[in-house]
């Protein structure tokens, strides 16, 4: 119940056998790769720089295939089925891949291709529809050396005024209206070629706009239909490439493989970033579990000419953390890593947290029924999906929560907020066995149940105190955790019982708590390096206690959640009820209202309980021992984004392993 024992480690490995031993350590997954120190790195030695971008190139192309076929597969999903080695390995190595990218890229641009043509064939159509009523072909309306002939529009309101100015001008303009809407006339004009110029000027100040037609033959009704054949053509060139595009989505799953192949390679060329080289040789340094460093060793032995080295952490060096906690505990390092990871050499506060987190929560929410179906839910969850390893151990606390949350709900006598005492009479033994179960009602008794959860707050605050002067004890200032934090762990318990029952039997508690309050005044004060250092800071620290009643008082928060919790569900209840009444739809109207209305207040209440009840424990308990700002450890090992691979004990496959100059090789795993 700690955190782990690392050690530092260098792999020392001649040059030649570099690739294998990075692949054998990436396989392994034990080691969290670091660079190495200024004052570890030899004169000689200089960074390792490795080349990405042939993969990171490789890796683009099959991120915008997959991406692009993506929206043609029959069922979206980011993640292939889980495989087995040996399949990933025949998928990542299936010679139609680069074929099946070839393909995907020429679809997809005669596809976007298509969507062009398509574009400009929407808008051919579209400029000569208001022309559709046109009678004549458009052959005709293009002027002879005698005859001018001009199509355009203008707007409605200036055709009468156009048509009077051309008369009176004398010419022999004839004009036409074909079609009007949207407050413009298209019409068409024809004159003698001699005719006087000032048309010209006339049709501009009507607000005149040319219309150009297309160079086709026929009349403006048989240039639609043809176009729209066209586009009737390539909609069925786009349906036959979209039936080729989807069945290439069915072969998703090889470019999966090969991304998630390339993006292996990738992973160990980053892991080479941080060795470090010699003319002979490369320095691989990390860090590791003090238990692995002999597996460690045996694994790049075998893979040529390597060493492994290791050490103990020296004095001010940070060690990535490693948590180390029994089965009932540790999906509680959930609640931690919100928090923060410890440093190296703190103390986990995951089993000092997690007895009161689980009961927070279960107080929070306080409900029986509920506490059964976030139990269930949370198994049905691990059991059936596919979870990472942290979501499952998440779906652990969950569990946990729900068995606390159905313990309180049976104490605080809540069950789905069912009214035992109006049950029939053939029920009778469950109200007994509810009224007998019952401890604190707190619909009924709120001030003893709110003085249950300030107890409870209490015990933690007072714990944390407890914790953080066992951590100064064991770092050496054993004279401040006595005085200090032993002072605090007297004056919290004597203050509450002071405030309520001065004398205990015939003994005035303000001797003790004057003595306890003195420990602290002294204990504070001894970093001090003067007087009026150590009574300002002894003042300062016993104005402190108020900031300890004030954590005490933040816990009246899970006394409001629990009242909450069990009022809404018995409101859903009235409520259903009550609709049970309506004629005709009245059962399904309750039943509606149960089957949504207490979920959704499991949900709510139990969001709110988890942040509620995390809160607790970083704000008033945390901060009595806990500083936190640790690194997590984070082996060096063989990541997936698409393929889940299903690790099986005798399954030897291969993966491929990425040498330097560009060649591929292979190698098992």
């Amino acid at each position: 119940m700690a955190v782990q024992q690392l050690k530092r480690v260098y792999v020392v490995v001649h040059a030649p056998a570099r690739d294998g031993v990075v692949a054998a350590l990436q396989d392994a997954a034990l080691v969290h790769l670091e660079q190495l120190d200024e004052g570890e790195r030899d004169q000689r030695a200089e960074p390792l720089e490795v080349d990405t971008r042939d993969l990171d190139r490789r890796m683009g192309d099959l991120d915008a295939a997959l991406d692009y076929l993506g929206r043609y597969a029959p069922s979206e999903s980011s993640r292939a089925a889980p495989v087995s080695r040996d399949e990933f390995l025949d998928l990542s190595r299936d010679s139609s891949v680069d074929a099946t990218l070839a393909e995907t890229r020429k679809i997809q641009g005669e596809l976007a291709e298509l969507d062009v043509r398509e574009t400009r064939l929407r808008a051919a159509i579209g400029h000569v529809q208001p022309w559709r009523a046109l009678p004549v072909p458009l052959e005709w309306l293009r002027s002879t050396p005698t005859t001018t002939i001009l199509c355009g529009s203008l707007p409605s309101r200036s055709v009468a005024t156009l048509r009077a100015a051309l008369s009176e001008q004398g010419t022999a303009w004839i004009m036409e209206e074909v079609s009007a809407e949207s407050g413009k006339t298209n019409v068409v004009l024809a004159d003698l070629v001699d005719d006087p110029p000032d048309a010209e000027r006339l049709l501009r100040e009507a607000g005149y706009q040319p219309m150009l037609f297309p160079a086709s033959r026929g009349t403006v009704a048989e240039v639609i239909q043809s176009l729209q054949r066209e586009g009737e053509s390539l909609a069925k060139e786009r349906e036959t490439l979209k039936t080729r595009v989807t069945a290439l989505a069915l072969e998703r799953v090889k470019l999966m493989a090969a991304y998630d192949d390339a993006w292996i390679l990738r992973q160990r060329l980053e892991g080479l970033r941080a060795a470090s080289k010699t003319r002979e040789s490369v320095i691989i340094a990390g860090w590791a579990k003090a238990n692995d460093v002999a597996r460690i060793s045996a694994l790049v032995e075998r893979e040529g000419d390597a060493a492994v080295l290791a050490r103990d952490p020296l004095p001010g060096e940070e060690p990535p953390v490693v948590l180390r906690n029994a089965p009932l505990v540790a999906p509680c390092q959930a609640v931690t890593g919100l928090y923060g990871m410890p440093k190296y050499q703190e103390i986990d506060p995951t089993p000092l947290l997690a007895p009161f987190f689980v009961a927070c929560f279960g107080i929070a929410v306080g409900e029986a029924g509920y506490g059964i179906i976030l139990a269930v839910l949370s198994k049905l969850a691990k059991r059936f999906m596919k979870l990472s390893e942290g979501s499952a151990r998440f779906m652990d606390l969950m569990f946990y929560c729900g068995i606390a949350t159905f313990v309180a709900g049976m104490l605080m006598g809540s069950f789905f907020a069912i009214d035992f005492a109006s049950l029939p009479p053939s029920l009778a033994g469950l109200a007994t066995l509810h009224d007998r179960l019952i401890l604190l009602d707190p619909l009924k008794q709120p001030l003893p149940f709110l003085g249950f959860v300030l107890a409870l707050g209490f015990l933690q605050v007072w714990t944390g105190v407890l914790i953080g002067g066992v951590v100064q004890w064991r770092s050496g200032d054993r004279l401040r955790a006595v005085l200090y934090s032993g002072g605090w762990m007297a004056l919290l318990p004597l203050t509450a019982v002071l405030l309520i029952r001065p004398v205990v039997a015939g003994i005035p508690l303000r001797y003790p708590w004057m003595a306890a309050a003195a420990s602290v005044f002294v204990g504070a004060g001894l970093g001090a390096s003067s007087v009026g250092g150590r009574i300002g800071s002894g003042l300062f620290a016993l104005y402190g206690i108020t900031g300890f009643f004030g954590d005490v008082l933040s816990y009246s928060r899970l006394f409001a959640l629990g009242l909450a919790t069990g009022v809404m569900a018995s409101v859903i209840n009235i409520l259903a009820a009550q609709a049970k009444n309506i004629p005709v739809v009245g059962w399904g109207i309750m039943a509606l209202i149960l089957v949504v209305g207490h979920p959704a207040n499991l949900a709510i209440n139990a969001l709110g309980a988890f942040v509620h009840s995390a809160r607790l424990q970083f704000v008033e308990f945390f901060t009595k021992f806990f500083e936190g700002g640790g690194r997590r450890f984070e082996p060096f090992a063989r990541r997936f984004r698409y393929i889940q691979v299903a690790h099986g004990k005798d399954t030897p496959g291969m993966v491929r392993q990425h040498r330097e100059g560009g060649s591929i090789s292979e190698r098992s795993i």
